[in-house]
């Protein structure tokens, strides 16, 4: 097992993680990108669902704001909470525009997803025309070519978004690593999902206190969403380090993987 992704790669060295909303990769690999920073691998973001709705509001994504505390620009918000995290942990990003599930339909006045829980599945249907156009816009963006190493979520969890970008991401060139997508992975629901997704090898980044106080620094950032993501939101730096310090005997880490089924 190796002890850090960073064994593998050195100052200039150029790692990218694809990111599904605007929170995922800084909360599950928020500690690793601060590390990385730190020693001058360059580190990027790339979130792929930050889009505006493409038509009227649903009752599921008009309940989404409602519980984020937004009104119908929800969106604008959530991109200033990502632009503090990233700047508290020095890295930089750069977004695709998709429409996330709650904003898709299937025509006027037609929501792909009614119901807020229809975004979760564990046998998806998986928008093949999405995943197509996603896979054709990453594969042609130098900021995937050029990366040594590319993170890309397990879709722990069955989120559609979560699920999509992982299928896109099995596409690309450079080597991958999968990571662990949190807070799914720490849900009592997910459970038993090494046995579904059957990684092959674990990488697991043991963070120091200061990559894991930025973490936790730029997860809070993300205030509109700790209702929505945390069975109990006040508790969530105590859920998320619980979770963290189970991975490693000696203090917080993430983890991720190499291969998958």
């Amino acid at each position: 097992m190796l002890t850090c992704v960073r064994d593998e790669l050195g100052s200039g060295s150029r790692v990218t993680i694809l990111s599904p909303h605007l929170d995922d990769a800084v909360l599950s690999c928020g500690a690793l990108l601060h590390g990385c920073s730190k020693i001058g691998i360059r580190t990027r973001i790339v979130t792929v669902f930050n889009g505006s709705p493409d038509g009227e509001l649903s009752d599921a994504a008009r309940d989404f704001h409602l519980r984020c505390g937004h009104g119908d620009d929800s969106m604008s918000e959530r991109e200033h909470e990502d632009d503090v995290a990233m700047k508290r942990l020095g890295v930089a990003g750069m977004r695709l525009g998709f429409p996330e599930a709650l904003y898709r339909s299937r025509g006027p006045g037609i929501p792909r997803y009614p119901n807020g829980q229809d975004i979760f599945s564990s046998a998806p249907a998986l928008e093949p025309d999405v995943v197509d156009a996603i896979a054709a816009t990453l594969s042609g963006m130098p900021i995937i070519g050029e990366a040594d190493m590319l993170l890309a979520p397990l879709a722990i969890g069955d989120h559609i978004d979560h699920q999509i970008v992982s299928v896109a991401a099995q596409r690309l060139g450079p080597a991958k690593l999968w990571y662990e997508d949190i807070p799914y992975a720490t849900y009592r629901r997910c459970q038993g999902w090494e046995a579904a997704l059957a990684p092959d090898c674990p990488v697991v980044f043991a963070a120091d206190s200061d990559d894991w106080q930025a973490k936790l620094e730029a997860v809070a950032c993300y205030s509109s969403q700790q209702s929505i993501l945390w069975y109990e939101p006040a508790q969530w730096r105590h859920d998320l380090t619980a979770y963290a310090q189970s991975l490693d005997a000696h203090g917080p880490a993430e983890r991720c993987w190499r291969g998958r089924a």
